[in-house]
């Protein structure tokens, strides 16, 4: 609570603002790919089968955060 001593409420305050502000600049504005099903691609006679979706091509900035977060499995 405001007032309350030894508690710096601007110091939360201004991680909050900070934290907003933070996660707008360094927002995701790529389009999302839709979810594909969990369900394990088979091939079928005549019929390649499905393309597993990568997190981009190799070249990304982002692309070995991405592949460390799959080793960890939190993608």
């Amino acid at each position: 609570m405001p007032g309350t001593p030894g508690i710096s409420w601007l110091a939360h305050l201004g991680g909050l603002v900070g934290g907003v502000i933070g996660a707008w600049f360094f927002r995701d504005r790529r389009t999302k790919a839709p979810a594909t099903a969990s369900v394990p691609a088979v091939a079928t006679p005549g019929r390649a089968a499905p393309a597993v979706p990568d997190s981009g091509p190799a070249g990304h900035p982002r692309a070995d955060l991405h592949k460390e977060l799959r080793d960890l499995g939190l993608l």
